[in-house]
């Protein structure tokens, strides 16, 4: 990984500068998609044992990680404040998908 890491000389501006693509990005990236991953297979036997509707938490948590990857790679602040409500907006919901648990509420 290190040696990957090290020989791939990658950099790429987006939308006049308001994303940022580097190494430092795309290292941090691929940490958030494999925990992401990793949370959702640890998470799939929760949602069915509390009766959790998967398809929506699924959505909800990618909705969430674009949030998270938009914050990583945003080079300007309205950028960075927009992912921040998409991924907070998301979070809300998936705090109240058990509406009828006191904790939830």
């Amino acid at each position: 990984m290190i040696i990957l890491y090290k020989t791939i000389n990658y950099e790429a501006i987006l939308l006049n500068y308001q994303l940022i693509n580097d190494n430092l990005a795309f290292f941090f990236k691929f940490i958030v998609l494999l925990m992401s991953f990793i949370c959702l297979l640890f998470s799939w036997n929760y949602c069915e044992y509390e009766n959790i509707r998967t398809f929506e938490y699924i959505l909800l948590l990618m909705l969430s990680v674009i949030g998270i990857l938009t914050i990583i790679s945003s080079y300007d602040l309205i950028t960075m404040y927009l992912a921040i409500e998409l991924q907070s907006l998301c979070f809300y919901i998936v705090a109240n998908l058990k509406f009828y648990s006191n904790f939830s509420i």
